[in-house]
């Protein structure tokens, strides 16, 4: 099964997603180009359930608990570790065949990795790591495949699949 992740583009995510994300947009309306318009581009975005932006945010490092009242910061133990297999996942259901070099190629070209922190008051601070991708990066990437994507769209309709969680 699918399982999607944070995937819209919303307050909670980093301010650099959000730039990278609105500077891609812009770029590809001010380019005017028909990939934008393209009608296949448009079914992928309706297949990808409208969300242009897939980001899976994880807490690898940090302290918490330090205040004005003394208490020092303890390391946070709620420690997660960067998992990427939602993007896997996704690439399965849509191009189950795909050689696992393509596969490589398509993730090294199309997934964005970022480490960021966040400082607060008294020591305390939280270390992210950000794992993101945007649709219409994915589309381009899968595009030379010509998969079929009315076929793609009856497969993400059953209630096994979810790409987005709504």
């Amino acid at each position: 099964m699918l399982n999607s992740y944070d995937a819209q583009f919303n307050e909670d995510l980093p301010d650099y997603i959000k730039d990278y994300w609105e500077l891609e947009r812009q770029k590809r309306d001010a380019t005017k180009s028909d990939l934008a318009k393209n009608p296949d581009y448009q079914t992928f975005l309706k297949l990808m359930k409208g969300k242009e932006l897939f980001c899976r945010k994880f807490v690898v490092e940090g302290q918490e608990g330090g205040s004005c009242y003394g208490h020092e910061p303890k390391p946070i133990t709620d420690i997660e570790h960067p998992d990427d297999s939602f993007f896997t996942e996704i690439i399965v259901a849509l191009a189950p065949t795909l050689p696992v070099k393509q596969f490589f190629d398509i993730k090294q070209e199309v997934l964005k990795v970022r480490d960021r922190d966040e400082w607060e008051y008294y020591g305390n601070h939280t270390e992210y790591k950000d794992i993101y991708f945007l649709t219409y990066d994915l589309w381009r990437a899968l595009a030379p495949l010509d998969l079929p994507l009315e076929e793609l769209k009856s497969t993400f309709d059953d209630p096994k699949y979810y790409l987005v969680r709504d």
